[in-house]
């Protein structure tokens, strides 16, 4: 998969998806927040998943800003 931007993980809305932790070689660096984010997402345990994603967790230059949330998700993020 090619590097993803904001406007591409957007496109994910209402969608489960998997995220694969990488040090290099991302698809799109993430940078958790508790406020000001982009988009929210809620960790389900199980689900179909229509997307793995190779993510990077960074504290600055990040491409999207994501919050955790227990309800009112803009998509899932299905952990195993």
């Amino acid at each position: 998969m090619a590097r993803m931007t904001k406007a591409g993980f957007k496109a994910l809305k209402s969608k489960s998806v998997s995220f694969k932790t990488v040090t290099y070689g991302e698809d799109i660096r993430v940078r958790l927040v508790t406020y000001g984010e982009d988009m929210k997402f809620k960790k389900v345990r199980y689900g179909a998943v229509n997307v793995t994603i190779k993510v990077k967790y960074v504290t600055y230059g990040e491409d999207i800003k994501l919050k955790e949330v227990t309800y009112g998700e803009d998509f899932k993020v299905v952990t195993k």
